[in-house]
């Protein structure tokens, strides 16, 4: 049996009520339930970046974004097939833990060959 999920009626930052101007989007990098409005959408630390965009410009894989919240939303460039959007600040900190993490693997082997 699944549970739903009941979507809160403002959004999680400003705590506005959503309004016809100002729909509530759901948004699951900030939580199962968490809903934003669109002015909230807008400001820089919660911008989304497409899969592919995301591994071609931090150099992430599939198994980094694997462990990351999505939005899905319909793709404006192929009719009837989904695409996934990442919170670009996610995105980020991922691509910088594994860049840290070839760093040091690559000075340990620097070490070992007496470098």
């Amino acid at each position: 049996m699944q549970t739903a999920v009941i979507l809160p009626r403002k959004c999680c930052l400003c705590k506005r009520k959503p309004q016809p101007w100002l729909p509530l989007h759901n948004f699951p990098p900030l939580g199962e339930a968490a809903s934003l409005c669109s002015q909230c959408m807008q400001r820089d630390e919660h911008q989304l970046v497409a899969k592919t965009e995301a591994k071609d410009k931090y150099g992430v894989s599939d198994r980094d974004l694997m462990e990351l919240a999505f939005v899905s939303r319909t793709n404006p460039y192929h009719k009837g097939a989904m695409i996934k959007l990442y919170m670009v600040s996610q995105v980020k900190q991922v691509s910088e833990r594994r860049r840290e993490e070839r760093r040091l693997v690559a000075e340990k082997e620097a070490e070992e060959t007496g470098g």
